[in-house]
C-alpha cells in the first residue's frame, strides 16, 4: 500500500447532531516530495465504501471515526469526517476524543490516504504531465483504489502530545499510553552473560 499525506491548514468544522463534523482535503493533484501525483478522478472507492473508517496514523487497531462523504473537486478530493463519540458508560481516556481535540485546535493537521494503484494506473511522467503538474513530476497515479483515510501527525509537529498535556486536553498518564503510536518499534536482543576470562 502507498501513502500520501497533506497538511490541513484550517479544517472546516461544524456541529452536527452527533458531535463535530470536520471537512478537509484528503488528496490534491500536486507534486509531492517523491515527485508523484495522485489524480483525483482516478479514485475507486468501491471497497472502501463498505467500511469507510477513519484511522489514526494508518493503524488499523486505532479506528477513531468514519468518513461520511467523499467529494471529487477539480484537482482534489474533499472528505467529511466524523469522530467517534465517547459512550456514556466508557471510563478512562477515550482516544478518539483526544485526537478530535488535537485536530479541532490545529495541533495535528495531517491527513493521509492509503491506496493501491490499479494494474494500468501508474505511469512515468511524460512531457504533458510535467507541463500540467510541474517539471519535478516523475510519476502519475491515474487509477487507484482508496484503502483507508487517516489523521496523521506530520513530522513538523512532533510535540503534539506535549501540547495536548499543557493545554489540559489529556493527562500525562494517557499521553504516555497513547504515545506508543508515535514511537518506532525497538529491537531488543538478549545477550547471554559471559563469565570472566581466565588466563591460561
Amino acid at each position: 500500500m502507498l501513502y500520501k499525506t497533506l497538511s490541513i491548514n484550517k479544517a472546516e468544522v461544524e456541529q452536527g447532531p452527533d458531535g463535530p463534523v470536520v471537512r478537509g482535503v484528503i488528496t490534491a493533484e500536486t507534486v509531492d516530495r517523491e515527485g508523484e501525483v495522485v489524480v483525483s478522478q482516478g479514485m475507486d472507492t468501491t471497497g472502501y465504501d463498505e467500511n469507510p473508517v477513519l484511522l489514526y496514523n494508518h493503524d488499523t487497531k486505532e479506528p477513531i471515526g468514519n468518513i461520511t462523504s467523499l467529494t471529487r473537486g477539480k484537482g482534489k478530493i474533499e472528505a467529511t469526517m466524523r469522530f467517534a463519540q465517547r459512550p456514556a458508560n466508557f471510563e478512562g481516556p477515550f482516544f478518539a476524543s483526544y485526537i478530535e481535540s488535537l485536530v479541532l485546535q490545529g495541533v495535528v493537521r495531517g491527513i493521509s490516504i492509503g491506496f493501491l494503484p490499479k494494474e494500468d494506473g501508474v505511469r512515468k511522467a511524460n512531457d504533458h504531465d510535467r507541463e500540467v503538474y510541474g517539471k519535478n513530476c516523475r510519476a502519475v497515479y491515474s487509477k487507484w483504489d482508496l484503502m483507508e483515510v487517516s489523521i496523521a501527525p506530520l513530522p513538523a509537529n512532533p510535540s503534539a502530545l506535549v501540547t495536548a498535556v499543557s493545554k489540559g486536553l489529556i493527562s500525562r498518564e494517557a499521553a504516555t499510553r497513547f504515545g506508543h503510536l508515535s514511537r518506532r518499534p525497538t529491537l531488543k536482543v538478549s545477550v547471554p552473560a559471559v563469565g570472566r576470562l581466565s588466563r591460561l
